[in-house]
């Protein structure tokens, strides 16, 4: 296959657009080296992941001394369960508090993590 891969400026909701012939995918790039179950996903790539569905996905790669493991998840409001209306109360209020959800943290169940394609890179 031919592809293009365009890095995207920051703030977009994904690190790259992948294009293959005429189907374009978003791609959002977590890195870790010390949880290889947890990352942080922001609202906006929230959003994003929401607009573009099947045609966004996340690289969660986890570097470790010999070996990195990438975990690629397509469509991650599908893949975890999120309900879109996570988006409609971003705001936790009380009268000592006023938060505001900019994002959530993911933690991935070993069982969840089992299904996922798996890249072992040495």
């Amino acid at each position: 296959y031919d592809a293009i891969v365009i890095k995207q400026q920051d703030y977009v909701g994904f690190d790259f657009l992948v294009q293959i012939h005429n189907r374009k995918f978003a791609v959002e790039v977590k890195t870790s080296t010390f949880d290889k179950n947890k990352f942080f996903i922001s609202r906006n790539e929230l959003e994003k992941a929401y607009e573009l569905g099947e045609d966004y996905y996340i690289y969660k790669l986890y570097v470790e001394k010999d070996t990195n493991t990438l975990n690629i998840i397509q469509n991650p409001l599908k893949a975890f369960g999120i309900d879109k209306d996570i988006f409609a109360n971003n705001v936790m209020e009380n009268d000592k508090v006023n938060i505001k959800i900019d994002g959530i943290e993911i933690n991935m169940s070993e069982a969840f993590m089992e299904q996922l394609i798996t890249i072992n890179i040495t």
